[in-house]
């Protein structure tokens, strides 16, 4: 009986370690833009696809994308995409003050500026939970 408990104490503690994450699994967008635009889709089962899609003034009708997928990790305020064998950090943070109309308590992620194969957008980046956003 004893066992039982601690076993299930222990248990308890280590899924509660593990999910001190600021974000849920779910999409992620940018707010809009010219010619491009990302989404990032957070699986439950730690897996993520990144799309980025861009085009031409006028061409949307040939936009090229770019799809990268991979596995996710989060702890606290930072979220880790991993590619082949690659980490990419993104920071998790509040969105405050905004003039889009945004809860100031919604959590947001801010790519950092990167150079990497896997993936392919324009300097730095923030992602809005899709949810937040207005048509």
């Amino acid at each position: 009986m004893l066992r039982t408990l601690f076993f299930i104490i222990l248990t308890s503690l280590s899924g509660t370690a593990c999910s001190h994450c600021l974000i849920s699994p779910g999409e992620f967008v940018d707010s809009g833009g010219s010619e491009q635009s990302t989404k990032l889709t957070l699986k439950t089962d730690n897996t993520f696809q990144l799309i980025h899609t861009h085009w031409q003034p006028g061409h949307y009708d040939k936009r090229k994308q770019q799809i990268s997928n991979g596995r996710w990790q989060c702890t606290n305020n930072q979220l880790s995409l991993k590619f082949n064998d690659k980490v990419l950090k993104v920071k998790i943070q509040a969105v405050g003050n905004n003039p889009i109309g945004i809860a100031v308590k919604t959590k947001i992620l801010n790519f950092p500026a990167v150079s990497l194969p896997e993936v392919n957008y324009p300097g730095k980046l923030t992602l809005y939970p899709k949810a937040s956003l207005k048509d």
